[in-house]
């Protein structure tokens, strides 16, 4: 299973890419919803994105409105939105954090807890596939 790390602090992709490589997942990283679209559409595979909401050039909110665009998003995506600031976020992007179910997370953020979700998203993907 692959995951893709969203976000402009190096810090936290670095301790997410160690915790889940050490998980045995496929780690790929962006420093921008821009990079990470570009990253999605190469994925051939179900793809968990853990996606910062605040990052220079294309945000977060930016980067889903975009993906929810994408016809048939919800086989192809997982996501674990991430945010130090959540007083920040807009109304629009806790609507479609609601509606769709999609996790938010605040930084700092517990380690365990972000496992655990990753790993209950890949198990969805893996169930999916087995039907």
């Amino acid at each position: 299973m692959r995951v893709l790390i969203a976000d402009d602090d190096t810090a936290i992709r670095d301790t997410l890419s160690l915790l889940l490589r050490d998980e045995r997942y496929e780690v790929w990283e962006a420093i921008n919803g821009l990079d990470a679209l570009q990253l999605m559409r190469k994925a051939t595979e179900p793809l968990i994105i853990l996606l910062d909401m605040w990052m220079p050039g294309m945000g977060g909110e930016a980067t889903l409105l975009a993906t929810l665009a994408v016809e048939g998003w919800q086989t192809r995506y997982a996501f674990v939105v991430m945010t130090a600031n959540p007083q920040h976020i807009s109304d629009h992007a806790l609507a479609i954090l609601d509606r769709y179910g999609i996790p938010l997370i605040l930084k700092p953020f517990d380690i365990d807890h972000i496992s655990q979700l990753v790993s209950r998203l890949a198990a969805r993907f893996s169930d999916s596939l087995v039907r």
